[in-house]
């Protein structure tokens, strides 16, 4: 019998290198089909909290298609996002007119336009609402989970990486995993990472405060079922 289909949607190639892996492991009874953005589509200026279904239904429907999947033979859709500490007060943004780019800590995020990126974080944070008020897409179960600040601050504890850092990063990531299939899972309940909440829970906190800026995941939710972890409804 063919294994259902459980649609990543991710955001990046370092996302499907470093995951991959693991969300085979774990999801064994399944055949795992990752949706790569390139981009994030909760921060796109073109996206609104009106047009971010139709687009990643669009999205969705369109890779169906090259991979051959019907509604049928998919299970459910789980939506990797970073936070990019999106959910912070807007006084926690600073503007530093000498900064090339965006850098980010635990405590603040420094910019060249704070005027820009406090834009960005609202639009973000609409977004994101949007689709945690969303529970089907094309009539398929959906839900999106969060890395924060973003994925190699949750797998490796760093921050503000190049684009070579994090490619390297994700390579190595894939194959200490590959080598200790177990790892994954240890890291995403861990105590430093893990949100032991129910998913509305895990939403309440990560948007509170400045914790969109910490080293917190509530992806492990998404795991309970399999291996032994006691299956739970989060929504």
């Amino acid at each position: 019998m063919r294994k259902k289909a459980m649609i990543f949607i991710l955001e990046g190639p370092s996302d499907d290198t470093s995951l991959a892996g693991s969300l085979k492991y774990i999801f064994s009874s399944s055949r795992i089909e990752p949706l790569v953005m390139h981009g994030d589509i909760t921060s796109d200026r073109t996206i609104t909290n009106r047009n971010i279904i139709k687009r990643l239904h669009e999205e969705i429907r369109a890779f169906c298609n090259t991979k051959f999947l019907t509604k049928s033979n998919i299970l459910r859709i789980v939506h990797i996002i970073d936070t990019d500490g999106a959910f912070i007060p807007d006084d926690l943004v600073q503007e530093s007119p000498d900064c090339s780019q965006i850098v980010y800590s635990e405590d603040n995020i420094r910019c060249s336009s704070k005027q820009n990126l406090c834009r960005r974080n609202h639009i973000k944070q609409q977004n994101v609402q949007k689709l945690l008020d969303t529970y089907k897409i094309g009539g398929l179960s959906y839900s999106v989970y969060y890395m924060s600040s973003n994925l190699e601050h949750v797998l490796h504890n760093r921050i503000n990486l190049s684009d070579d850092e994090k490619e390297q990063l994700s390579y190595d990531f894939a194959e200490h995993c590959m080598n200790k299939p177990e790892y994954f899972i240890q890291l995403m309940t861990s105590k430093a990472v893990y949100i032991d909440e129910s998913y509305r829970e895990s939403w309440d906190f990560i948007k509170s405060g400045k914790h969109s800026l910490e080293r917190h995941s509530n992806l492990a939710l998404c795991f309970h079922g399999s291996f032994g972890y006691e299956s739970i409804n989060s929504q």
